[in-house]
């Protein structure tokens, strides 16, 4: 019992209100609270361009963007580190082109790009002890102990989602007369994994109402009872603890395995894929018959296959 009425003081704050909607009889919203928002982001490009010689010239840019933002969702008007999930979004992308002139109507443009996420987040009381210092015999201390109790659950999500697509691209222009004929191809590798906790790995607990419904030890009064004050008196009727390769000793962002695949049995939701994407084309272009009007016609051809997934 003392263990979670030490949650009460950590998580559930004194009543600060009885104004407004207030009620005196049952103590509806007795507490008011408005939680904070935190939000930063920054941006930033890089460009380089280079005429090597006549016929060559070469491209480059980078662009970084970085988002991050305490995502109250979960609110329920609690405290932070009960509500809080903190998003890092970071997105890098750089490209790089060569454009080589083999005649004034003959060119060849050759890239290679390259675009990486990643998306770490966690909950509030992330790596904050929380289960040792309710008190709870827990080796890992990593988030708020989950509570089936009749009250609002705390924000327990924490994963990393991360994504790398390479792409290659050629194209061949070639202008004969009034018409212009493009042929190229492009080649994509993409890969992309949600790594994501599907329960608590400081413990779930489960509180019913029929620990103080009215009745006895064979009999129970259907309606009566809560779950609320179950929890007051601390009695738990069932627990679980995930255990997970990747919990003890981690560092912020790096919540769980990045295998390949979800098939470990970790109880971490691990989800990836892999995509190899192929793509030829000849395209034409007709500017002879009309002046104001571009006729266009080609070939496109795709080939997209599922690597690993």
């Amino acid at each position: 019992m003392q263990i979670w009425a030490r949650t009460l003081k950590l998580f559930y704050l004194e009543p600060n209100n009885t104004s407004g909607g207030y009620n005196s009889c049952t103590h509806a919203n007795d507490f008011l609270y408005s939680l904070p928002v935190a939000a930063s982001e920054r941006q930033g490009i890089v460009r380089g361009d280079n005429k090597i010689s006549d016929s060559d010239s070469v491209m480059a840019r980078d662009a970084y963007y970085f988002n991050a933002t305490n995502d109250n969702a979960n609110s329920g008007e609690l405290s932070e580190i009960y509500s809080e999930r903190n998003d890092h979004l970071q997105n890098q992308d750089s490209v790089l082109s060569e454009t080589h002139i083999f005649k004034p109507t003959l060119l060849n443009d050759a890239r290679i790009g390259v675009m990486i996420d990643d998306f770490p987040f966690a909950a509030g009381s992330f790596n904050q002890n929380i289960a040792t210092k309710i008190g709870l015999p827990n080796g890992t201390n990593i988030e708020i102990p989950e509570k089936s109790n009749g009250l609002v659950s705390p924000n327990i999500t924490a994963g990393f989602r991360p994504s790398t697509t390479i792409e290659f691209i050629d194209d061949l222009a070639w202008i004969l007369g009034s018409h212009s004929l493009h042929i190229g191809g492009s080649v994509q590798w993409t890969e992309g994994y949600n790594n994501q906790n599907t329960g608590s790995v400081s413990g779930d607990y489960t509180f019913s109402s029929g620990t103080t419904a009215e009745g006895n030890d064979t009999t129970v009064v259907s309606g009566t009872g809560s779950q609320s004050a179950s929890y007051l008196l601390g009695r738990v009727v069932s627990a679980s603890q995930q255990v997970s390769e990747c919990t003890a000793g981690v560092g912020w962002h790096q919540i769980c395995s990045r295998a390949h695949h979800g098939d470990h049995g970790t109880g971490v939701g691990e989800e990836g894929a892999i995509m190899d994407d192929r793509r030829l084309f000849v395209d034409m272009a007709d500017y002879q018959s009309l002046h104001r009007v571009t006729p266009a016609s080609g070939i496109r051809y795709r080939s997209a296959v599922n690597v690993d997934s």
